[in-house]
């Protein structure tokens, strides 16, 4: 996760957040230019990192959602 918040600083990025999702994920998104957004796609697709890009024609900016899997365990805490 480090990485990759190392790799997208560097780039043109206008917006990161970072959410813990409904499964217990770590879902980090970044919002920047077009080119920005596709290095970071190809960074996730190289590391193994899901992702899911967004883009909202009324802006001028995309997003991408990068995830993080919490694991198996996260379930097993009411045992």
């Amino acid at each position: 996760m480090k990485e990759l918040v190392k790799f997208a600083i560097e780039l043109d990025i206008v917006n990161m957040c970072t959410k813990i999702g409904y499964k217990g994920d770590y879902i980090i998104s970044f919002s920047g230019q077009k080119e920005a957004i596709s290095k970071i796609k190809y960074f996730c697709n190289e590391s193994g990192i899901e992702n899911k890009i967004m883009h909202e024609q009324a802006k001028a900016y995309s997003t991408i959602f990068c995830v993080f899997h919490a694991g198996d365990d996260i379930y097993k805490l009411k045992d």
